[in-house]
């Protein structure tokens, strides 16, 4: 767990294209509570990284589970079959929680609810609208309700002397 507790410089801080990290700049932030925790927002690169990676870290874990018996040698009774069954649901639980933070997260971007990911639950009009509001649209500018701009940007000013 400490390992996962180091240092990061976000890349994706600022005006949108990668930066170094500068020692003024830096804070601390945990690769858990990037990926546990529902709070914040995730710009659309963040979106993918986290969502492709999670995805190809699940893969590969229930690649080796799935493959254990024949690897380790275990014989096919029904007592293997039922802790197999066990430590793929122990598996699923937490990357289907960290799946729903990420999710969450990026419908914050968006000035959305977390609930909003919902809409998935609709075959295949949601999966389409989700793919599409959450993948491809760009978040709110500025501060929403969910908390600052992940891309650094202020409100438009001038836009505000209009209202």
């Amino acid at each position: 767990m400490a390992a996962l507790a180091a240092f990061v410089c976000d890349p994706w801080q600022g005006n949108g294209r990668r930066q170094r990290c500068e020692i003024g700049r830096r804070r601390q932030v945990t690769l858990t509570k990037k990926l546990f925790s529902p709070n914040g927002r995730f710009r659309r690169r963040q979106y993918w990284f986290y969502s492709l990676a999670t995805t190809a870290a699940f893969l590969a874990a229930l690649l080796l589970v799935v493959s254990s018996p024949r690897i380790f040698g275990f014989p096919r009774t029904e007592e293997v079959k039922a802790v197999h069954g066990y430590v793929l649901l122990f598996l699923c639980i937490p990357f289907l929680w960290m799946g729903i933070c990420i999710t969450a997260k990026r419908c914050h971007d968006r000035n959305k609810s977390g609930w909003y990911q919902l809409y998935g639950l609709v075959p295949p009009v949601g999966w389409v609208g989700l793919v599409i509001e959450l993948g491809f649209a760009d978040g709110t500018r500025g501060d929403n309700r969910f908390g600052p701009s992940p891309k650094g940007v202020v409100s438009n000013r001038v836009a505000t002397v209009f209202r």
